[in-house]
């Protein structure tokens, strides 16, 4: 498949419609563009030449969140939280672009990337097999997956966003989390909440980071250049880009992103 360059591929795994929304998160919120791709269909994303972006993907719709605007919300039924979305980021500047998935706050959809200039994909493909990896974590990890009704999975909430939930709005598991993890707990150090948000190596000890690094693709080799790093190709936490992210990624460089079922 021909890829032009400054864009990307999308490979609808995910058995039914994906919806596609490129919008830019930062520095005032606004929807780019928003394609739908078939069952089993791939189709590409002409990227944004801007910085601060996000692609959300899901099999539903929108209308009252990102195609007015405004970033989902987990905890708000007006905007989106009742419905599963995953996203990437990423940032044009200087004709390099900047590239992750985002499983900082939330997962619905795994997401695998892959770069057409060298082998390996980066990423995890099976949500049953984060939900084993938490499991077999115990608490309080395995309070991070949120459940429909009829017991399937609606998203995975990373500690970044369970250990403050908004009173009344999260489900029971989640509640339970930010009870067993506290933001002022001392797990990590100084206070779990301060860890997680300014160190790069405290949340790493959790049995969030082990479990969502055991259930991926594995820390494989990325090359840009001369050099030469291993990572993940995902965020789990706020200062995790070293194993996190694709940096300096060329403009005419290909690469592909497979969103697979929630």
């Amino acid at each position: 498949m021909s890829i032009p360059n400054g864009s990307m591929a999308i490979a609808n795994k995910t058995g039914a419609t994906l919806h596609v929304y490129d919008f830019k998160y930062l520095n005032g919120p606004k929807l780019e563009q928003h394609i739908t791709i078939d069952t089993d269909d791939t189709r590409n994303l002409a990227m944004s030449e801007l910085s601060g972006m996000r692609v959300y993907f899901s099999n539903e719709t929108f209308p009252n969140s990102l195609e007015k605007n405004i970033a989902p919300d987990i905890f708000n039924p007006q905007l989106g939280g009742g419905k599963p979305f995953s996203f990437i980021e990423y940032t044009y500047l200087s004709r390099v672009y900047t590239v992750d998935i985002s499983i900082v706050d939330t997962l619905s959809y795994p997401l695998v990337i892959g770069f057409d200039n060298q082998p390996g994909a980066w990423g995890i493909q099976s949500m049953s097999k984060i939900v084993e990896e938490l499991e077999a974590r115990g608490k309080p990890w395995n309070h991070l997956t949120w459940k429909r009704e009829d017991g399937s999975i609606l998203r995975i909430v990373a500690p970044n966003k369970a250990m403050k939930p908004p009173q009344g709005l999260a489900p029971a598991s989640i509640a339970t989390f930010s009870r067993e993890f506290p933001p002022d707990g001392h797990t990590l150090s100084p206070d779990n909440w301060t860890a997680w948000q300014e160190s790069a190596t405290e949340p790493e000890k959790t049995g969030w980071v082990k479990a969502m690094h055991a259930a991926s693709n594995g820390r494989l080799p990325f090359a840009t250049g001369s050099e030469s790093v291993d990572l993940y190709g995902f965020f789990l936490f706020p200062l995790d880009e070293r194993d996190g992210q694709f940096t300096n990624i060329p403009e005419n460089i290909h690469f592909t992103i497979e969103v697979y079922p929630n």
